[in-house]
């Protein structure tokens, strides 16, 4: 039986001072995390005699990411963030008039204004799916498909109210026509389980601030292997060929597997605070942190005023996320009345938006509760 608060407050000591339900906007960082970036600082006192040994690193990093979403420690490659990695790839695929790009109106700027730029630039058609009260049916998909989408661009969890799109039905339609699916993972990878072979996906970027508990600016690309030689990737760095070391080298060879994303030097110490923070979701296990948000999602949603209304998906389903939206009469007074009780959320949209990770607990969102019972 894994012990959660055991966890929370030898690993997370903030939350003796502060009721965080934020972590869709970032996640907390583990004491044991931040001792590894202070000790990276004290290794970088000596200027680069430890440089070497940053990067090999990174590798044992690549495989804890790998082993957390089923891939191969080949298929993952370092970026700054979701957007950089959205855009690496928005800008790696060829694409002709008659393309067209399917995404949905609810999706987060990251994963918006690149693919309307690639239509601008290319003279694509953008196909954009509109929401039913917050919910994406796949039905919508399979009308909009066709056999000249390019790219299918979707988030697997919605950023403003938590909707969950269903990634292994929507790869078939996207192979059924192919088309490749292209994923904004950061409000889903570190808080439910992900199986990149399943799903049968064909990219998928993830910042690391939030549900794996990282600093900004360490993220990465999931890339299936076979679809490398097939991209037409406009970037080069040093870092991103066959022989990175080899500095005397006088012509470029492009990797060919997924570190051809990476090209120059890293953040480090923000790739150290993230690589201790996925040993630990993976020593916990991605399955029980699943278990735990959902329970937890779900207390709040069956103790929840009956004034406070949410999407209609979350009144007729389980939740199938850890982030839910709640409206209320007054949004900014509520929100400030939380924020003097120490009770950190979101305003987003209309609603204040919860994100629940495993170390919160009842005790939190009870504390939440009691001010939405008042509003």
């Amino acid at each position: 039986m894994m012990n959660f608060d055991q966890i929370r407050y030898e690993m997370f000591p903030i939350l003796k001072k502060i009721t965080y339900l934020n972590t869709a906007a970032n996640g907390l960082v583990s004491k044991k995390a931040i001792k590894s970036g202070e000790e990276w600082l004290k290794e970088r006192e000596y200027g680069g005699v430890h440089w070497l040994e940053w990067y090999n690193e990174m590798n044992n990093l690549r495989e804890e990411i790998a082993k957390l979403i089923n891939a191969q420690p080949s298929e993952i490659g370092f970026v700054q963030n979701t957007t950089v990695g959205l855009n690496m790839v928005a800008n790696s695929i060829q694409w002709s008039e008659e393309s067209n790009i399917v995404t949905t109106d609810m999706e987060f700027p990251a994963n918006k204004y690149v693919w309307q730029v690639v239509s601008k630039k290319h003279g694509t058609e953008l196909r954009i799916i509109e929401n039913e009260d917050g919910s994406l049916p796949i039905e919508k998909f399979e009308e909009a498909v066709d056999e000249n989408t390019r790219i299918i661009a979707v988030s697997w969890v919605q950023y403003l109210n938590g909707y969950t799109i269903d990634l292994e039905k929507l790869s078939k339609i996207a192979k059924k026509h192919g088309a490749l699916l292209v994923v904004d993972g950061i409000q889903g990878v570190g808080s439910l389980r992900l199986d990149v072979k399943r799903t049968n996906i064909d990219f998928i970027a993830v910042g690391g601030h939030k549900w794996l508990m990282g600093l900004h600016g360490s993220g990465f690309i999931y890339i299936k292997k076979e679809l490398v030689r097939k991209l037409d990737f406009p970037f080069a760095g040093w870092l991103g060929t066959k022989e990175p070391f080899n500095f005397n080298k006088m012509y470029y060879e492009p990797s060919d597997d997924a570190r051809i994303f990476e090209l120059g030097n890293p953040s480090f110490i923000g790739y150290r605070v993230l690589h201790e923070s996925i040993k630990l979701i993976n020593k916990i296990g991605i399955e029980n942190i699943e278990k735990r948000n959902l329970q937890l999602a779900k207390y709040l949603l069956e103790n929840k005023p009956a004034h406070a209304k949410v999407n209609e998906f979350l009144n007729t389903a389980e939740p199938s996320s850890p982030i839910i939206n709640i409206e209320v009469k007054n949004v900014e007074n509520t929100y400030n009345k939380l924020l003097k009780t120490g009770v950190i959320v979101a305003k987003r949209g209309k609603g204040l938006r919860v994100s629940i990770h495993f170390y919160n607990n009842e005790h939190d969102i009870d504390k939440l509760l009691r001010v939405l019972g008042d509003n």
